[in-house]
Parts: structure tokens; C-alpha cells; sequence
């Protein structure tokens, strides 16, 4: 159970992070700089000095979806040797590498960590300064991994892109900014990838992106899940050939959605698709907080129809979930099929299936509830499937 609680506490820190990301200020009060801004903008927290015995917990991920998430990750510091994580640790995100020559640690290294630290998270987390005395990011001021800067008083346009694609931009007009005293002499611009899970709202469609505007101090500029320019922005959302074929996403179908201040999501007016640069572009006032592409899915009969040759369990997903998860298994020949989820101590705490199935695909979904019809409490789970004289089990992780 020690065990349990230690990764429970270092993913309830990742979902913090990914959350954080998806959700904007001014919609129910969520917002990246309500909170957690501390880990874009340490200005304010206070800088120590620690060292110890770094664990790593690598994150399972399939396909291209991948490099939607935020981190690929989660590192814990433990400085007494006594085996319970005394830090998070918080080096941004996978993609960002610093210039110092300062690498991610490995599983088991000995480090000394220079950061600022977080204490709403428990336990607490340190945003990362140093690393064996080289520098990871700067303790003030903005993101060194994402964004850049635009100025008020500047002649020419501002473009920003996707640090993890530079087909997605956005491209800001001069004179966007107005001359009253609401406006801040420059505005820190951030547009970037995120994982569709990750959106406050879901079921938004197959790929998510995220803007932030934000003023010096890291203080939150956007209102009601938008920014207000006094000029129109032209924004370019690029996908993936590799995350269409993936997902089987009829291209043609594809739209851009915004999610408004009620938490909807609405239909980009205007927007163009381009299938043959994999892109939609729109030009529009105001610029909001999140956007999505949503495509329907191309199915083959021949493909649905047609049985598997092997006996397979696949990974859940989304893993991890709240509320539902799907689990998807193909079974060779038609059979007796038992699938049961089971509590970390090994204790049956529900039944999928229990019945004959014939041979081919088969998805069910759980929403985290028992035999009796009650909701179990967050952790780690194992589903179990049983047929044609075989068994599969694996890991998932429901988090609330």
C-alpha cells in the first residue's frame, strides 16, 4: 500500500500538470495561471537547494499521440534514502532540452537540484533551476521551452509557433494591442499542441491546441477563455499525415472547434482546410484559450468483419481515465470470454464479461464501478481477460 501511495501521489502531480495546461482562466475559474503559474513563471517561489536520489517512472504511450502529451515522465527526488519521495520534480516539458549541456536524470542518479518550490502539491514540488550546477531554466520570468514575446509599441507583426511544430502558428498583426491603460507594454505569447485528454472538456475531437497570453509577472491576460484584439489574428493549425492514418480520420470531414465560455464546443466560422498541406486556417477576433480538429473515422467493413489471428489484450484507453476507459480485445476462434478488473490486492472488484463471444474484435467500456454498482475510489487497477485457453492481464490507472 506504501507503494501504491508513492505513485499515486507522483501521477496525481502529473495530472495536475496536464490539467493545469487544459484549462483557462475565466472558464469556472480554472486557468494555467491560477494555481500553477509558478511552473511557467517561478518569480515568486522560494529557491532551495537539495540533493538526493532521483526515480523515474516512465509514462506508456502508443502512436503518434505520444507528442500531444506533455510529459513523456515523472521524476521524484528522494533526499534521505529512505525510499518515500520527498520532491517532484519539474523539468518542463518533454520537448524542451536547455542550451548548458544539463540532461534529464536516469533512474537511480544522485543529484543536486537548485528550484523553486511549489508547496500546493503534496508533497511538494521543485521547479528546476540547476542540475549538478548547470543550468536547467532561468528562476524568473517566462518558459524558456515555449513562446515568445510581443510588444505594443512594435511596427511589425508577431508570429508565434508550436514548439513542437512549426506548420502551427499564430501570426499577430501590429497595432493588436490598444494604448489604454489595460494594455501592458508587451504581451508573452504561447501556442501549442495538446493532448486531446488533457482538454477541460472531452470528446472534443482527435487533436487539441492551446494559447496564452500573458504579461510580465506571469499575471493571466485573457478573460472569459479569449483574448480581445483590436486586430484580427490569423492562426494556422497543422496535423499530422502520421496521426490520420493512425486514427483512420476521413481527412475531408475534418473541423476546428473552440471551446467558448460555457465549456462548448463551437464550430470555427470560416476556417479552411487544406488537405494537401494538412492544415485549417483561420484569420479572427478574439483569439481563444482552446481549439480542437475533429474528423469522423473511416470504417472498413472487410476489416471489422475479418478475425484476428491472435489472441490480444490491448491497452486501455484513455489510461489514465476519469470517468470511462475502453478496453479493446481480439480473440482468434469463438469461445468462453471472462473479463474481470482487479483491485491491487488481487481482490475481483468487477466483471466486464462472462459469456461466449465469437472470434473477432470486441470493445468494452468501464466507468469505474464495482459488482454492486458502486464507484471505486482512485488508483491503480489490473483487467484480466480469460479465453480460448489463454490470459492477458494489464495495468490501468483511474484517477478523479
Amino acid at each position: 500500500m506504501q507503494q501504491l501511495n508513492k505513485f499515486l501521489s507522483l501521477f496525481a502531480a502529473f495530472a495536475i500538470i496536464m490539467i493545469g495546461e487544459a484549462l483557462a482562466q475565466g472558464m469556472g475559474g480554472h486557468g494555467w495561471h491560477n494555481g500553477y503559474h509558478g511552473m511557467d513563471w517561478p518569480d515568486t517561489l522560494r529557491t532551495i537547494t537539495v540533493s538526493g536520489k532521483v526515480r523515474v517512472d516512465s509514462l506508456r504511450h502508443f502512436g503518434f499521440m505520444h507528442n500531444l502529451d506533455y510529459q513523456h515522465a515523472l521524476y521524484s527526488l528522494d533526499t534521505n534514502s529512505d525510499g518515500k519521495t520527498d520532491y517532484l520534480l519539474m523539468f518542463g516539458p518533454w520537448w524542451y532540452q536547455p542550451k548548458s549541456g544539463a540532461q534529464r536524470p536516469k533512474n537511480g542518479d544522485q543529484l543536486t537540484i537548485t528550484g523553486g518550490v511549489m508547496t500546493n502539491f503534496k508533497p511538494s514540488m521543485l521547479v528546476v533551476f540547476t542540475i549538478n550546477g548547470l543550468k536547467w531554466r532561468e528562476p524568473v520570468g517566462p518558459p524558456q521551452w515555449s513562446g515568445g514575446w510581443m510588444h505594443r509599441n512594435a511596427t511589425d507583426s508577431t508570429r508565434i509557433y508550436c514548439p513542437t511544430d512549426s506548420s502551427s502558428w499564430m501570426h499577430i498583426p501590429s497595432g493588436a494591442m490598444g494604448m489604454g491603460m489595460m494594455w501592458p507594454d508587451s504581451l508573452f505569447c504561447q501556442f501549442e499542441w495538446m493532448h486531446p485528454d488533457s482538454l477541460p472538456v472531452r470528446g472534443a475531437g482527435f487533436m487539441g491546441f492551446h494559447t496564452e497570453f500573458t504579461r510580465m509577472g506571469g499575471h493571466g491576460m485573457m478573460n472569459g477563455g479569449m483574448m480581445n484584439f483590436l486586430r484580427s489574428t490569423r492562426m494556422n493549425f497543422h496535423y499530422p499525415q502520421q496521426l490520420i492514418d493512425e486514427l483512420k480520420i476521413n481527412e475531408a470531414s475534418i473541423q476546428l472547434f473552440y471551446l467558448d465560455s460555457s465549456n462548448q464546443w463551437k464550430v470555427v466560422s470560416g476556417a479552411q482546410l487544406d488537405i494537401q498541406n494538412n492544415t485549417v486556417t483561420v484569420t479572427q477576433s478574439p483569439v481563444r484559450n482552446f481549439y480542437a480538429l475533429r474528423g469522423s473515422t473511416i470504417t472498413s467493413v472487410e476489416e471489422e468483419n475479418s478475425a484476428p489471428i491472435d489472441f490480444v489484450l490491448q491497452q486501455n484507453y484513455p489510461n489514465p481515465f476519469n470517468p470511462e476507459t475502453t478496453i479493446s480485445y481480439e480473440l482468434p476462434v469463438a469461445g468462453h470470454v471472462n473479463l474481470s478488473i482487479f483491485n491491487v490486492r488481487g481482490e475481483r472488484v468487477a466483471t466486464l464479461v462472462n459469456a461466449e463471444e465469437p472470434a473477432g474484435k470486441h470493445t468494452v467500456r468501464w466507468r469505474g464501478i464495482d459488482s454492486s454498482g458502486k464507484t471505486l475510489a482512485s488508483g491503480i487497477y489490473w483487467y484480466r481477460l480469460e479465453a480460448a485457453g489463454m490470459t492477458a492481464t494489464k495495468k490501468m490507472i483511474m484517477m478523479k
